[in-house]
Protein backbone atom coordinates (compact mmCIF):
# COMPACT_ATOMS: atom_id res chain seq x y z
CA UNK A 1 0.00 0.00 0.00
CA UNK A 2 1.16 3.84 -1.12
CA UNK A 3 1.38 6.08 1.84
CA UNK A 4 -0.71 9.31 1.24
CA UNK A 5 2.06 11.62 0.86
CA UNK A 6 3.54 9.93 -2.07
CA UNK A 7 0.23 9.23 -3.45
CA UNK A 8 -0.58 12.95 -3.79
CA UNK A 9 3.32 12.90 -5.00
CA UNK A 10 3.04 10.68 -8.00
CA UNK A 11 -0.28 12.86 -8.92
CA UNK A 12 1.14 16.31 -9.60
CA UNK A 13 4.35 13.99 -11.34
CA UNK A 14 1.12 12.18 -13.38
CA UNK A 15 -0.31 16.21 -14.00
CA UNK A 16 2.48 17.67 -14.60
CA UNK A 17 3.62 15.23 -17.45
CA UNK A 18 0.35 15.05 -19.09
CA UNK A 19 0.43 19.12 -19.23
CA UNK A 20 3.58 19.56 -21.13
CA UNK A 21 3.77 16.24 -23.32
CA UNK A 22 3.20 18.61 -26.13
CA UNK A 23 5.64 20.94 -27.14
CA UNK A 24 6.00 24.67 -25.73
CA UNK A 25 4.63 27.17 -28.48
CA UNK A 26 7.83 28.42 -30.35
CA UNK A 27 9.74 25.61 -30.06
CA UNK A 28 11.69 24.86 -32.96
CA UNK A 29 11.34 21.23 -32.31
CA UNK A 30 7.58 21.85 -32.65
CA UNK A 31 5.60 19.08 -34.60
CA UNK A 32 2.98 21.64 -35.79
CA UNK A 33 3.14 21.95 -39.70
CA UNK A 34 3.92 25.20 -40.82
CA UNK A 35 2.34 26.59 -43.89
CA UNK A 36 3.73 26.82 -47.20
CA UNK A 37 4.18 29.93 -49.26
CA UNK A 38 2.57 29.70 -52.52
CA UNK A 39 2.84 32.02 -55.13
CA UNK A 40 0.75 31.99 -58.83
CA UNK A 41 2.03 34.00 -62.15
CA UNK A 42 0.10 33.93 -65.31
CA UNK A 43 1.48 33.93 -68.97
CA UNK A 44 0.06 33.73 -72.34
CA UNK A 45 1.05 33.54 -75.83
CA UNK A 46 0.01 36.61 -77.80
CA UNK A 47 -2.60 36.07 -81.05
CA UNK A 48 -3.35 38.25 -83.75
CA UNK A 49 -6.75 40.28 -84.41
CA UNK A 50 -7.11 41.34 -80.62
CA UNK A 51 -5.17 44.33 -78.81
CA UNK A 52 -7.02 43.27 -75.51
CA UNK A 53 -8.42 40.44 -73.60
CA UNK A 54 -9.62 41.11 -70.08
CA UNK A 55 -10.38 38.89 -67.42
CA UNK A 56 -12.46 39.95 -63.99
CA UNK A 57 -11.63 38.08 -61.21
CA UNK A 58 -12.69 38.23 -57.44
CA UNK A 59 -11.34 35.09 -55.23
CA UNK A 60 -9.02 31.67 -56.08
CA UNK A 61 -9.36 28.63 -54.50
CA UNK A 62 -6.15 26.29 -54.27
CA UNK A 63 -6.93 23.11 -54.23
CA UNK A 64 -8.61 22.46 -51.14
CA UNK A 65 -8.01 25.74 -49.27
CA UNK A 66 -10.50 28.21 -48.37
CA UNK A 67 -10.92 30.51 -51.05
CA UNK A 68 -8.89 33.35 -51.07
CA UNK A 69 -11.06 36.95 -51.59
CA UNK A 70 -9.62 40.20 -53.32
CA UNK A 71 -9.56 43.06 -51.94
CA UNK A 72 -11.70 44.06 -55.12
CA UNK A 73 -12.10 42.98 -58.29
CA UNK A 74 -8.62 42.15 -60.32
CA UNK A 75 -8.77 42.93 -63.89
CA UNK A 76 -6.14 40.85 -66.03
CA UNK A 77 -5.08 42.06 -69.13
CA UNK A 78 -3.73 38.47 -70.69
CA UNK A 79 -2.75 39.76 -73.90
CA UNK A 80 0.36 41.93 -72.10
CA UNK A 81 2.05 38.51 -70.62
CA UNK A 82 3.63 37.34 -73.77
CA UNK A 83 7.08 36.91 -74.55
CA UNK A 84 8.14 35.15 -71.57
CA UNK A 85 6.46 38.14 -69.33
CA UNK A 86 4.10 37.36 -66.74
CA UNK A 87 1.50 38.62 -63.95
CA UNK A 88 2.02 37.53 -59.70
CA UNK A 89 -1.72 36.65 -59.17
CA UNK A 90 -0.59 35.82 -55.16
CA UNK A 91 2.97 36.40 -53.67
CA UNK A 92 4.17 33.73 -51.40
CA UNK A 93 0.03 33.29 -49.59
CA UNK A 94 0.41 30.69 -46.74
CA UNK A 95 -1.41 27.74 -47.39
CA UNK A 96 -1.51 24.19 -46.56
CA UNK A 97 1.42 22.19 -47.18
CA UNK A 98 0.37 19.43 -49.41
CA UNK A 99 -0.68 18.13 -53.14
CA UNK A 100 -2.11 20.61 -55.74
CA UNK A 101 -3.93 19.55 -58.83
CA UNK A 102 -6.33 22.37 -59.41
CA UNK A 103 -6.77 25.72 -58.84
CA UNK A 104 -9.97 27.76 -59.33
CA UNK A 105 -10.05 31.53 -60.57
CA UNK A 106 -13.47 32.93 -59.41
CA UNK A 107 -14.71 35.55 -62.00
CA UNK A 108 -16.22 38.72 -60.80
CA UNK A 109 -20.07 39.01 -61.16
CA UNK A 110 -19.40 41.81 -63.28
CA UNK A 111 -21.64 42.96 -66.88
CA UNK A 112 -18.85 41.16 -68.53
CA UNK A 113 -15.93 39.52 -66.60
CA UNK A 114 -14.25 38.42 -69.73
CA UNK A 115 -13.94 40.06 -72.65
CA UNK A 116 -12.07 41.05 -75.99
CA UNK A 117 -10.87 44.83 -78.09
CA UNK A 118 -10.29 44.03 -81.24
CA UNK A 119 -7.44 45.78 -83.20
CA UNK A 120 -10.04 47.98 -84.76
CA UNK A 121 -10.63 48.98 -81.19
CA UNK A 122 -14.11 47.46 -80.96
CA UNK A 123 -15.02 45.55 -78.09
CA UNK A 124 -16.08 41.48 -78.58
CA UNK A 125 -17.87 39.51 -75.97
CA UNK A 126 -16.69 36.17 -74.81
CA UNK A 127 -18.49 33.08 -72.74
CA UNK A 128 -16.38 30.80 -70.73
CA UNK A 129 -17.66 27.38 -71.85
CA UNK A 130 -17.18 24.19 -69.37
CA UNK A 131 -18.77 20.69 -70.84
CA UNK A 132 -20.38 23.30 -73.62
CA UNK A 133 -21.80 25.24 -70.88
CA UNK A 134 -21.43 28.89 -69.69
CA UNK A 135 -19.49 28.89 -66.53
CA UNK A 136 -18.34 31.31 -63.80
CA UNK A 137 -14.72 30.22 -63.43
CA UNK A 138 -11.92 29.52 -64.62
CA UNK A 139 -9.89 26.31 -63.93
CA UNK A 140 -6.00 25.38 -63.96
CA UNK A 141 -4.78 21.79 -63.61
CA UNK A 142 -1.45 20.59 -62.63
CA UNK A 143 0.29 18.07 -60.42
CA UNK A 144 2.81 20.18 -57.39
CA UNK A 145 3.00 19.77 -53.99
CA UNK A 146 3.56 22.13 -51.19
CA UNK A 147 6.01 21.19 -48.66
CA UNK A 148 5.61 22.94 -45.06
CA UNK A 149 7.76 26.62 -44.47
CA UNK A 150 8.82 26.09 -48.01
CA UNK A 151 8.06 28.91 -50.70
CA UNK A 152 6.99 27.27 -54.37
CA UNK A 153 6.06 29.49 -57.38
CA UNK A 154 3.54 27.54 -59.91
CA UNK A 155 2.74 29.47 -63.65
CA UNK A 156 -0.04 29.13 -65.75
CA UNK A 157 0.18 29.70 -69.05
CA UNK A 158 -3.31 30.83 -70.40
CA UNK A 159 -2.46 30.38 -74.33
CA UNK A 160 -4.83 32.05 -75.89
CA UNK A 161 -4.28 30.57 -79.43
CA UNK A 162 -4.90 27.21 -77.77
CA UNK A 163 -7.84 28.08 -75.77
CA UNK A 164 -10.09 30.38 -77.28
CA UNK A 165 -12.38 29.90 -80.46
CA UNK A 166 -14.36 32.01 -82.94
CA UNK A 167 -18.03 31.19 -82.39
CA UNK A 168 -20.27 30.35 -85.79
CA UNK A 169 -23.69 30.71 -85.66
CA UNK A 170 -24.26 27.10 -85.19
CA UNK A 171 -21.48 26.99 -82.29
CA UNK A 172 -23.85 29.52 -81.16
CA UNK A 173 -27.00 27.71 -81.27
CA UNK A 174 -24.96 24.74 -79.60
CA UNK A 175 -24.52 26.54 -76.97
CA UNK A 176 -27.03 28.58 -76.72
CA UNK A 177 -25.47 31.97 -76.57
CA UNK A 178 -26.73 35.46 -78.13
CA UNK A 179 -25.50 36.34 -81.40
CA UNK A 180 -23.36 38.99 -80.25
CA UNK A 181 -21.28 36.72 -78.32
CA UNK A 182 -17.83 36.28 -80.71
CA UNK A 183 -15.09 34.57 -78.71
CA UNK A 184 -15.74 30.81 -76.13
CA UNK A 185 -12.61 30.45 -73.66
CA UNK A 186 -11.93 27.00 -72.73
CA UNK A 187 -12.31 26.84 -68.67
CA UNK A 188 -9.57 24.24 -68.49
CA UNK A 189 -5.92 25.80 -68.25
CA UNK A 190 -2.67 23.99 -67.49
CA UNK A 191 0.25 25.01 -64.35
CA UNK A 192 3.06 23.91 -63.84
CA UNK A 193 5.61 24.59 -61.45
CA UNK A 194 8.44 27.65 -62.12
CA UNK A 195 11.26 26.05 -63.31
CA UNK A 196 9.71 22.85 -64.68
CA UNK A 197 10.27 23.78 -68.00
CA UNK A 198 12.65 25.60 -70.50
CA UNK A 199 12.28 28.61 -73.01
CA UNK A 200 12.85 29.01 -76.34
CA UNK A 201 13.88 32.57 -77.24
CA UNK A 202 14.30 34.21 -80.73
CA UNK A 203 15.62 37.07 -82.44
CA UNK A 204 16.16 38.54 -86.32
CA UNK A 205 13.25 37.57 -87.11
CA UNK A 206 10.43 39.37 -89.71
CA UNK A 207 7.90 41.38 -87.71
CA UNK A 208 4.69 39.57 -87.22
CA UNK A 209 6.82 36.02 -88.22
CA UNK A 210 5.07 33.03 -86.75
CA UNK A 211 7.63 30.74 -84.90
CA UNK A 212 6.18 27.60 -85.06
CA UNK A 213 7.51 24.70 -82.37
CA UNK A 214 6.07 21.13 -83.34
CA UNK A 215 7.20 17.33 -82.01
CA UNK A 216 10.40 16.27 -83.58
CA UNK A 217 10.04 14.78 -86.85
CA UNK A 218 7.03 14.87 -87.06
CA UNK A 219 6.06 17.63 -89.76
CA UNK A 220 7.59 19.19 -92.72
CA UNK A 221 7.86 22.58 -94.84
CA UNK A 222 4.92 20.56 -97.36
CA UNK A 223 2.62 19.13 -94.63
CA UNK A 224 2.79 21.60 -91.65
CA UNK A 225 -0.48 23.66 -90.75
CA UNK A 226 0.37 27.28 -91.76
CA UNK A 227 -1.92 28.05 -89.12
CA UNK A 228 0.36 26.85 -86.04
CA UNK A 229 -3.12 25.87 -83.44
CA UNK A 230 -1.42 24.36 -80.73
CA UNK A 231 -3.16 20.88 -80.56
CA UNK A 232 -2.14 19.69 -76.84
CA UNK A 233 0.13 17.34 -79.21
CA UNK A 234 2.38 18.05 -81.89
CA UNK A 235 1.85 21.66 -82.40
CA UNK A 236 3.22 22.59 -78.86
CA UNK A 237 3.35 26.18 -79.33
CA UNK A 238 2.87 29.10 -81.77
CA UNK A 239 4.42 32.55 -80.97
CA UNK A 240 4.38 35.91 -83.24
CA UNK A 241 7.61 37.44 -83.25
CA UNK A 242 7.08 41.76 -82.28
CA UNK A 243 8.29 44.63 -84.40
CA UNK A 244 12.19 44.41 -83.19
CA UNK A 245 12.19 40.59 -84.60
CA UNK A 246 12.04 38.87 -81.67
CA UNK A 247 10.12 36.31 -79.48
CA UNK A 248 10.27 34.06 -76.37
CA UNK A 249 8.44 30.71 -76.18
CA UNK A 250 7.91 29.85 -72.62
CA UNK A 251 6.44 26.38 -70.52
CA UNK A 252 7.75 24.07 -73.16
CA UNK A 253 8.03 20.63 -71.54
CA UNK A 254 11.29 19.20 -71.79
CA UNK A 255 12.27 16.90 -75.22
CA UNK A 256 13.60 17.88 -78.40
CA UNK A 257 11.43 19.99 -80.85
CA UNK A 258 11.39 21.44 -84.55
CA UNK A 259 10.95 24.83 -84.94
CA UNK A 260 9.60 26.51 -88.22
CA UNK A 261 9.24 30.09 -89.29
CA UNK A 262 6.07 30.85 -91.17
CA UNK A 263 4.92 34.11 -92.76
CA UNK A 264 1.79 33.84 -95.17
CA UNK A 265 2.16 29.85 -97.07
CA UNK A 266 5.91 30.78 -96.94
CA UNK A 267 7.44 27.89 -94.34
CA UNK A 268 11.19 28.00 -93.51
CA UNK A 269 12.58 25.36 -91.11
CA UNK A 270 15.02 26.40 -88.63
CA UNK A 271 15.95 23.44 -87.44
CA UNK A 272 15.71 21.40 -84.10
CA UNK A 273 16.00 22.56 -80.09
CA UNK A 274 16.21 20.26 -76.84
CA UNK A 275 14.87 21.63 -73.96
CA UNK A 276 15.66 20.81 -70.41
CA UNK A 277 13.62 22.49 -67.41
CA UNK A 278 14.36 25.93 -66.39
CA UNK A 279 16.84 25.99 -69.18
CA UNK A 280 17.31 27.89 -72.59
CA UNK A 281 16.83 25.82 -75.15
CA UNK A 282 19.71 24.56 -76.92
CA UNK A 283 20.14 24.39 -81.13
CA UNK A 284 20.88 21.03 -81.87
Amino acid sequence: MIPSPIKSLLGLMTIFLVTNCGVEAGNPDSTEEKPAKFSLKLTDTPVTGLSHFYIDAISIKVGANPSITFDQVTTIDVLTLNNGKTLSILDEKEITAGAISEITLTLADTTEPVRAVSSAGVNQKVIVLKDEKATTSLTFTGDLTLTADQAVTAIVDVDLRYTLATLDANSRSKYGVADDVIYALNHKHTFFTEGSRGTMSFTGKQNGELICVTTYDKYTAANLPKTCIPDGADIVKGVYADSNGTATVISIPTGQYNVWGIIGDQVTQYGSRTVASDTEASAD
